[in-house]
């Protein structure tokens, strides 16, 4: 299916200067609305040769994707995107990029299963002006009904002059459904199976000439894992065992080249061990890869180039002294700020460089090793007058755990009495960091200090983490308020103005505030919140296959409970406890939540009625878990600091 790009766009000059925004104001200037829609840059890329620039540049829910010489500015190529919700865009070669999209919708022909989010892999071909599906193609003769992304996305190889891209995805064959790598070659237009899966298959590891040097699979059901590694040329099992949950993973190839890099958590923080190819015994752990959260690989040969370290505010470490020694000079560009990098060219010369601070704003910038000149691209959100500031604090829980945490602080106020919003983040297994939230500086623009700990079983470690297994509703709850103690003693916070706000897990512990851990908050707000847990663990059984097993346990684990019937869950559901809540409640729910089904809100909100209890629920039309869409995004936030406004106001 082939769509005619409609139009070419407007010049880059033009271009910056719609995106160009001032980044001085005082927090009386600061509107809300600037954070609610998507970023006006959503994503962006740097060509594998350093010249050109993908970007998307969204506007409501319209998307359109630009390539700009960096050379003279000039738009080699536009189209639109439309309003497919966009999850990233990158390069397979100069004619030609790469994105990948989602919509969420019933299964198509030949699939079977509940309403889900569908991803597809589609290419635009600069020349030719077309945007289309590679996938959608005949295959040996059998059609392949859809591309469904199911892995790290695509992987480029530039194999004999012509450029093949690589791609995971799930294809319908005889009736029956299997996860396989495709073999797209966009020179000569030829797909093709690179290796067929089953349905225990859960990635393929490439090298630099495109061959398989690693497989990995999962059976959710015996928990059972292998790995595969490539030895005298045939693949043979390398390692195997038994895992609930955690089960070792293939990140990369060594720097040399002569061995596969296996991540393992175990009981303990990630460590790497080598299965060299000639061999194809797993090693002793690297001691090179200690203290690493995850490995940091060469995406055109899969070799590992370094590391991100468990502090997560902490900066990628190279290998290499040369590149680490680049990398330091990007940074020093920007003294004091928090530099990211967005996107590089194929040598690591050239970097597309996210920075966010006080005094750079959140854009994104053009740096060039060779001269040490870097560029502003433009503003990641249009209409942004200023970055709150955002300090790293700790504070001691009842218990005497050290909880880390974000508070960011309305510009232009003293941190004296303010008013607070705790905004846990999803998860449970996730983690806030120091960098830009669009949430919390939403929050903050209106005037609240804005508090986002990470709790207990927040996966800063795996102490850290299994800290919280059996606390859900416990400890990772009153983690929460302990925060709130704290920032009252240090006279930041007004005791008697603080609110909970929260998506997802936090969504759930918005709830549970007003339910469980009762005295501390004035208003709640829960967006896709769980609020039932048994039927939540039901839900996850029945409609997230194949992975139902792995996220039971998962569930179970943070629960502390034997399964969906434990008698403690109606303890630990705010739903079951609505005749505790003495403040009002909003509930806010996209139709379309694939993760956390609607039926979560609905629920919550029957019990708050029959209970008699004060609360507003907010129904987003045609949005998912993940709040992907303009429109229903800023609603979600205009509502939000609507009803605390009423509730909870900042002034």
């Amino acid at each position: 299916m082939r769509n005619k790009c409609l139009w070419k766009m407007l010049s880059w000059i033009f271009f910056c200067l719609m995106l160009l925004a001032s980044v001085s104001a005082t927090a009386a200037d600061v509107p809300f609305e600037p954070y609610g829609g998507l970023p006006a840059i959503e994503d962006i890329a740097l060509s594998p040769d350093g010249t050109y620039l993908a970007l998307v540049k969204s506007v409501k829910e319209e998307r359109v994707l630009y390539v700009l010489s960096l050379a003279n500015g000039e738009v080699k190529g536009a189209c639109r995107i439309g309003d497919s919700k966009l999850r990233g865009i990158g390069w397979a070669d100069a004619e030609h990029v790469l994105m990948v999209v989602s919509n969420t919708a019933s299964p198509p022909r030949g699939f079977v299963g509940p309403k889900s989010e569908f991803a597809v892999l589609l290419v635009y071909d600069i020349n030719a002006e077309t945007i289309h599906n590679p996938l959608n193609v005949d295959i040996s003769s059998k059609e392949i009904t859809l591309n469904t992304i199911v892995g790290g996305g695509a992987a480029v190889r530039y194999i004999d002059g012509e450029t093949v891209v690589f791609v995971t995805g799930i294809y319908v064959q005889n009736r029956r459904t299997a996860p396989a790598l495709f073999k797209l070659n966009l020179t000569t237009g030829r797909a093709d199976f690179a290796s067929h899966g089953n349905d225990k298959s859960n990635g393929w590891l490439l090298d630099g000439n495109g061959e398989i040097m690693a497989t990995q699979t999962y059976d959710n059901h015996l928990k059972r894992w292998t790995i595969s590694v490539r030895k005298d040329g045939d693949m043979t099992v390398a390692a195997s065992g038994e895992a609930e949950i955690e089960y070792p993973v293939v990140s990369g190839i060594s720097p040399a080249g002569d061995a596969v890099w296996v991540k393992n958590v175990g009981d303990g923080d990630p460590t790497w061990s080598p299965i060299p190819f000639k061999t194809g015994k797993i090693g002793e752990p690297l001691e090179e890869t200690q203290g690493f959260r995850e490995l940091v690989v060469d995406p055109y040969s899969n070799q590992v180039m370094g590391g991100a370290p468990l502090d997560v505010d902490a900066d990628i470490v190279f290998f290499d002294p040369q590149r680490q020694a680049a990398w330091e000079t990007i940074k020093n560009n920007f003294p004091g700020e928090r530099v990211t990098i967005a996107s590089t060219d194929r040598d690591l010369r050239k970097f597309v460089v996210l920075v966010d601070g006080v005094k750079h704003g959140y854009a994104y910038y053009f740096v060039d090793i060779a001269s040490n000149a870097s560029s502003r691209i433009g503003d990641v959100y249009d209409g942004l007058t200023g970055i709150a500031e955002i300090r790293s604090i700790e504070y001691t829980a009842a218990d005497g755990m050290k909880i880390p945490a974000y508070l960011t602080l309305p510009m232009g106020r003293e941190p004296k009495n303010l008013p607070l919003v705790v905004l846990p983040h999803g998860g449970p297994a996730a983690h806030d960091t120091g960098h830009f939230d669009w949430w919390s500086q939403a929050l903050a623009s209106q005037g609240y200090a804005v508090l986002q700990p990470n709790f207990r079983g927040s996966n800063l470690s795996w102490a850290f983490m299994s800290a919280g297994f059996g606390e859900w509703g416990r400890k990772m709850q009153t983690d929460l308020s302990d925060g709130v103690r704290y920032l009252v003693k240090e006279g930041i916070v007004d005791t008697d103005r603080v609110s909970i706000v929260g998506a997802s897990y936090g969504g759930y512990a918005a709830l549970a505030g007003a339910t469980l851990d009762t005295g501390i908050y004035r208003c709640a707000i829960s967006v896709a919140g769980v609020s039932e847990l048994g039927k939540m663990m039901k839900y996850s059984a029945k409609t997230l296959n194949p992975s139902s097993g792995r996220i039971k346990r998962y569930l179970r684990r943070y629960f502390g409970t034997s399964g969906a019937r434990d008698p403690i869950l109606k303890d630990l559901s705010p739903s079951e406890q609505a005749e505790k809540v003495s403040i009002p409640i909003m509930l806010i729910h996209g139709k379309n939540d694939t993760v956390v089904p609607y039926k979560q809100s609905q629920l919550m909100a029957k019990a708050l009625k029959r209970a008699k209890k004060p609360f507003e629920f907010v129904e987003l039309a045609q949005e998912d878990h993940w709040l992907s869409k303009s429109e229903t995004r800023l609603q979600m936030l205009r509502e939000t600091i609507r009803f605390m406004k009423i509730h909870n106001p900042p002034y």
